[in-house]
């Protein structure tokens, strides 16, 4: 039987229903599903999360569910939860804020609004504690509900009273610290409370560091030195450092102040500035090593005179038992020489003789002005003048050595008291240890110089304390092994390979000492040698005769 038109219209309108019906029930299978594995997901986060929830109902206030975070911390059991209120868990006297703010919200999430932030809990066993809760409106089994998750800051708070307390009690003492400045920091290293009469001295204010982190106000290379210190305060332990810090020396040190429960919330750094004390330590150490060296110096004059004396007691010996004979084997050969033709064989012979007789009346007299010299007489000298004129002594010498000599003496230098002989023979002296040191020729300066007190000077000596004149004598030598610098005054030591008993240079020594002043000697081997006599300049009635 043939359908009618409308009948036709009818079946294609159940068809489209049957399959839109079916596609409904399809999503309405999947939505159930997402919604069964969405349950299990939250069901899994709530009951594993590491901080108590629970959730209430906002008309009972009675408990609808817990997690077991909230079971383990509070001490009750699921069970006993879901038979008490969230007024339960409250001390009595923080009771009456909760109803006040119950009261006061309309609508589910307007108490969950209220009733987030910091409260006081009881646990089951009666201790309290310090929350921070935060609420939210969920529905729940198809009504709606207030779900909690509290963070226990009992220790936190605790600590920050600790903070609070300790910044009230080192607070006056903190400001009148008398001898640099005082912080109390806390475990994020975090200045407190900073003062101590250091910090005005200084420039700064304690605006600048209350309230900062270390790592704010402070450079990174001094924080680098500094963290350790305090992290180690934080831990029960002292720690000690010194910092430099814009041209100054800081002696920081950092200890715990732990709480009556003995927790260490906070630490103590007290900062002084040690520059002064660092630098009379310094000053202290150098005077030791300046004491030092001149006790060394000392006891090695004290041994040389002891063996002076000694020598002095055998050069006087010899010279009475051999310049006798001597002078009559002088007196002898002389003799013969005159009697000898130059052209005989014996002549040159004899010639040594009388050389050698004479060198050794002049070692007899040496080793007797060493055992006793001569007394100092000190008059007003031209020293320009005694250069010059020691130089023109030494000409013959100079140009049969071909040895060059400059003179570097202004005319107009003032005069030194000085005894003119005894000088010229330590300049001679100077020029004939020169002379022999530059075998192949050379050249020998002598300058003339003045040392101001201020430490300025002409020669480029090292700085005196007092005016000085100084005569430095250089040669483009052979120079003097390092080796041999330090005894080179000393008696009987001489680096010359063929003669000589090293007694020039030690009588130099003492006549430099006798005018109260000094001798000193710089060389550097195959470069040359340069010696410096340092002369007090003294006025006219500090001559001694």
């Amino acid at each position: 039987m043939k359908s009618t038109p409308r009948e036709q219209q009818l079946e294609l309108t159940i068809a489209r229903l049957r399959s839109e019906l079916a596609t409904t029930t399809r999503a309405l299978a999947e939505r159930d599903e997402r919604l069964r594995a969405s349950e299990t997901q939250y069901r899994l986060i709530f009951d594993k999360n590491p901080y108590p929830m629970w959730i209430f109902d906002p008309t009972t206030l009675g408990f609808l569910e817990v997690n077991e975070q909230a079971v383990h911390h509070y001490g009750y059991t699921r069970e006993e939860f879901l038979a008490m209120t969230i007024l339960d868990i409250r001390p009595p006297e923080e009771i009456p804020r909760v109803v006040a703010r119950i009261e006061q919200a309309r609508q589910p999430y307007a108490l969950a609004f209220r009733l987030t932030g910091e409260w006081t809990h009881w646990q089951k066993d009666g201790t309290r504690m310090q929350v921070e809760a935060a609420a939210v409106s969920i529905a729940f089994n198809g009504r709606s509900a207030v779900l909690v998750l509290v963070n226990d800051i009992t220790a936190r708070s605790r600590m920050e009273r600790e903070l609070r307390r300790s910044e009230q009690v080192y607070r006056l003492l903190i400001d009148h610290f008398p001898n640099g400045v005082v912080a109390l920091f806390d475990r994020d290293l975090r200045y407190r409370v900073v003062g101590g009469r250091g910090l005005m001295a200084s420039g700064m204010t304690k605006e600048r560091f209350e309230g900062k982190l270390m790592r704010e106000v402070l450079p990174a290379h001094i924080c680098t030195v500094l963290e350790p210190c305090y992290r180690q305060a934080l831990a029960g332990k002292d720690a000690l450092v010194e910092v430099p810090y814009l041209h100054r020396v800081l002696r920081v040190h950092t200890f715990p102040l732990p709480d009556d429960s003995d927790t260490i919330a906070v630490g103590i750094v007290v900062t002084q500035d040690i520059t002064r004390q660092k630098r009379r330590e310094e000053q202290l150490r150098r005077s030791g090593q300046r004491y030092r060296t001149l006790a060394q110096a000392r006891e090695r004059q004290l041994i040389a005179s002891d063996r002076l004396v000694s020598f002095g007691e055998l050069a006087a010996s010899l010279a009475h038992e051999l310049n006798n004979p001597l002078g009559i084997a002088m007196g002898f050969a002389q003799d013969l020489l005159s009697e000898t033709a130059t052209q005989d064989a014996r002549y040159r012979r004899l010639q040594i003789i009388v050389e050698e007789t004479r060198r050794c009346g002049q070692l007899m007299k040496n080793l007797l002005e060493l055992a006793a010299p001569p007394r100092t007489t000190l008059v007003a000298t031209d020293l320009a003048a005694l250069v010059r004129h020691s130089l023109e002594l030494i000409s013959g010498q100079t140009q049969k050595c071909r040895v060059t000599t400059v003179c570097e003496c202004a005319p107009d230098f003032p005069k030194v008291l000085a005894d003119a002989q005894q000088l010229e023979q330590v300049l001679l002296n100077l020029y004939f240890n020169a002379i022999e040191a530059m075998p192949d020729g050379g050249t020998l300066t002598v300058q003339l110089g003045l040392t101001l007190p201020s430490g300025e000077n002409t020669t480029g000596d090292r700085q005196s304390s007092t005016a000085e004149a100084t005569i430095t004598v250089n040669d483009t030598g052979q120079g003097i092994a390092s080796a041999d610098l330090p005894k080179i005054f000393h008696s009987f030591v001489t680096t010359k390979k063929q003669r000589g008993m090293g007694l020039g240079l030690s009588i130099c020594e003492s006549i430099l000492r006798a005018h109260e002043g000094r001798i000193a000697v710089h060389s550097t081997p195959g470069q040359g040698t340069t010696f410096i006599l340092h002369l007090p300049m003294r006025n006219a009635h500090d001559a001694t005769v």
